[in-house]
């Protein structure tokens, strides 16, 4: 009889930055095998076969999930729970969770799958996402990555070491939030502020310190044991032995609390544009947002409250990263602003050339202008939902993750 490989020291890296492979090849040492999954060479499609069995499935379509998940070879009823998770797993993101899908199969039928898991790319503590120097990809959420899990039970029952290599992912609340999906897991890495870059080979030196930590059953894992490593004070680690730690003692929450009040009216004059959005690190709006993902990341913080905190994390997030978006807003909009205007007789602007007061100041004359309409025309009420939910309030559907960069 053939003897089945113990994968629990092997290592499924999922990646959704461009340094992906470059980021798990290190770990690909004796006795640990990676499985890497990254961006698809076409968005949201999956291949599957060789030679003349060779498949390519389109992951947008409810009839493309359906074929593909069909592979798979799974009960009628679990492939069902699959295919609704890759529809939700929503815009280039798909192609990376049905890779994940196909993995966790085997361990669906009774095989084995990687023991250690890696979630790498940018993040504001929900999801992962990657994009930057021309390159793009979705968004991977953490719920969507759950219900994943749950669709799978017997593959993330063997998956016992995380580690999110992310940044923002490291509150006490957000790791456990990550991990469950894994009921066996035993120790996770994070990082409770900026996690070191996968373009300078930072988050290689983590990751290569986290393989060596966790081979083997173990059930601890400390943040000293990165001691010496770049950002090595953001680190913050949950295991079995040792709960949730952080390399130093944190503040009360009431303090945190008072300095983000304290902040608002400052706040207010960085979301009007009165106060340029910072282009340039460390910045008063920076720290901010760090006191909102701490506050956010506690286990000690009421729901509510951190409904709220996680929304102001989110516009916070956009708000610092505002030349970007606008850029990219214009690109992705520039047409509809462009008839929104023109259809009240006003000239478009280029909101990418303008600063967020002068932007601010464009989307006020267009609603003084539609306001004196009989009836507002279609491509004006467009324009101003965009210009409103968009550029103004920032909000996640308009301003999806990837592009904060």
């Amino acid at each position: 009889m053939t003897k089945v490989r113990d994968r629990q020291n092997d290592v499924l890296f999922v990646g959704m930055n461009k340094y992906a492979a470059s980021e798990a090849k290190p770990l690909n040492t004796q006795g640990t095998q990676v499985t890497l999954i990254q961006d698809g060479k076409k968005d949201d499609t999956i291949t599957v076969g060789a030679g003349k069995a060779k498949k390519t499935f389109d992951l947008t379509s409810a009839a493309g999930r359906k074929d593909f998940v069909a592979t798979l070879g799974l009960p009628a009823a679990q492939s069902a729970k699959l295919e609704k998770i890759l529809d939700d797993a929503g815009p280039d993101a798909r192609d990376e969770m049905a890779q994940i899908a196909q993995v966790w199969a085997e361990g669906e039928k009774g095989g084995k799958v990687p023991g250690r898991l890696v979630l790498s790319g940018h993040s504001a503590g929900g999801s992962i996402w990657g994009g930057e120097d021309g390159f793009t990809n979705g968004s991977l959420r953490r719920n969507v990555l759950t219900d994943l899990a749950k669709a799978m039970p017997k593959a993330a029952a063997q998956v016992q070491d995380v580690a999110i290599s992310a940044c923002y992912c490291g509150g006490e609340d957000s790791i456990m939030k990550w991990k469950e999906g894994f009921p066996n897991a035993k120790t996770v890495l994070a990082y409770h502020d900026k996690s070191p870059s996968g373009a300078d080979g930072g988050s290689t030196s983590h990751l290569q310190r986290w393989e060596k930590a966790t081979r083997g059953d173990v059930d601890a894992l400390k943040p000293k044991q990165f001691d010496g490593l770049t950002k090595a004070k953001n680190v913050a680690t949950w295991s079995v032995k040792h709960g949730y730690l952080t390399p130093g003692a944190p503040e009360k929450s009431e303090v945190v609390r008072q300095r983000i009040t304290d902040f608002q009216s400052q706040y207010a004059k960085y979301f009007s544009g009165e106060t340029p959005p910072p282009t340039s690190e460390p910045n008063p709006l920076r720290n901010h947002y760090r006191d909102l993902q701490d506050l956010a990341g506690r286990s000690d913080v009421p729901a509510d409250e951190k409904a709220k905190l996680e929304g102001q994390i989110a516009q916070t997030i956009r708000l610092i990263k505002y030349e970007g978006v606008k850029g990219t807003f214009q690109s992705t909009h520039g047409a509809d602003l462009k008839a929104g205007f023109e259809a009240v007789g006003l000239k478009a602007p280029d909101v990418s050339k303008l600063s967020r007061k002068d932007a601010m100041a464009q989307l006020a004359a267009l609603e003084k202008a539609a306001s004196g309409k009989t009836a507002v025309p279609p491509e004006t009420s467009k324009a101003l939902d965009l210009l409103r939910k968009g550029l103004r309030d920032l909000e996640p559907a308009v301003i999806p993750d990837n592009w904060i960069r």
